[in-house]
């Protein structure tokens, strides 16, 4: 299938991630939306795979992917339901920018 980013968010033992499902890129990869918006098209325009990046820590800079703060301040961000699941689907758990073309759409 494809592969997905999740980022555990908690300290070992404890549930808890954030899956990226889209991303706008800045520098670097002049491409249509299509590139990364969703999962498996993200990890794959970054070349993001289970076999080089499970249990990477995004938090080092030695890390070849890293999350870093870059200063973006955030205009409105919407709260939906998540999509792409079956299993508590009307669930709250999808936060996005208002507007940002690089978003799934919500279908509900």
């Amino acid at each position: 299938m494809h592969y997905c980013l999740n980022v555990s968010c908690e300290r070992e033992g404890r549930a808890g991630c954030v899956l990226f499902r889209a991303l706008q890129p800045l520098h670097g990869l002049e491409a249509p939306r299509a590139v990364t918006s969703g999962p498996g098209r993200l990890c794959r325009a970054f070349g993001i795979t289970r076999e080089n990046d499970n249990g990477a820590d995004l938090t080092s800079p030695e890390s070849n992917l890293q999350i870093q703060d870059d200063g973006f301040k955030p205009g409105e961000i919407l709260v939906t339901p998540r999509i792409g699941i079956s299993k508590e689907a009307t669930r709250q758990l999808r936060f996005l920018l208002a507007g940002n073309p690089f978003v799934s759409k919500y279908k509900g």
